[in-house]
């Protein structure tokens, strides 16, 4: 869960045009609900950070940007791509506000 959580982060950063980096990652996982149990600590997020680069999901530039590989990057549009049609789920048949 914490794996998705960090790709779900840097593709909507990356999408609103952020440059993402450890602290700005950070900073957004602090915005996400406690339950999720992610840490947000700059040491925390970048081990995060090395794994999911061990992992081949994401890289990290020369000047300490965190971007998406090609894996990471179909990783993240799956994870999108089945939030929003919980979402759809969510409006369209039960007819629940978002």
């Amino acid at each position: 869960m914490a794996t998705e959580n960090y790709l779900l982060s840097v593709y909507r950063l990356e999408e609103q045009g952020e440059r993402v980096t450890l602290t700005l990652l950070a900073e957004h996982l602090k915005t996400l609900p406690e339950g999720e149990g992610l840490g947000t600590s700059l040491p925390s997020v970048g081990g995060m950070i090395r794994r999911m680069t061990r992992e081949g999901l994401l890289q990290t530039t020369a000047n300490k940007d965190v971007v998406l590989t090609t894996k990471g990057l179909k990783s993240a549009e799956s994870i999108v791509r089945r939030h929003r049609l919980a979402e759809r789920l969510v409006v369209d048949l039960l007819g629940l506000e978002l």
